[in-house]
């Protein structure tokens, strides 16, 4: 179940907002993350990719693989892939 909701969540949040990528190699850039206004509501990206992260990494724990560490290069680059996409598909009124 665990799977499923990391799955859902880590999709989701690629597509609205970009997500969080990661790899397995340490970077000490700092990672740059803005605010968004979806629906009306200003939506913490910042809270919402650290705990969509540290979902995927309690659930590599509990499957004896790594933790998985911040890209800061990697993040940023899944922002503007997630605004294109919002830019191509999103609903215009």
């Amino acid at each position: 179940m665990l799977k499923n909701l990391i799955s859902a969540t880590g999709a989701g949040l690629l597509v609205l907002l970009g997500g969080t990528m990661a790899n397995s190699v340490p970077n000490s850039g700092t990672v740059s993350t803005p605010s968004y206004q979806v629906a009306q509501n200003t939506v913490d990206t910042a809270t919402l990719e650290a705990s969509v992260f540290q979902q995927i990494n309690q659930y590599r724990a509990s499957q004896k693989l790594p933790a998985l560490t911040r890209n800061s290069s990697i993040d940023n680059q899944a922002r503007c892939d997630s605004l294109l996409v919002e830019s191509r598909y999103s609903v215009r009124t």
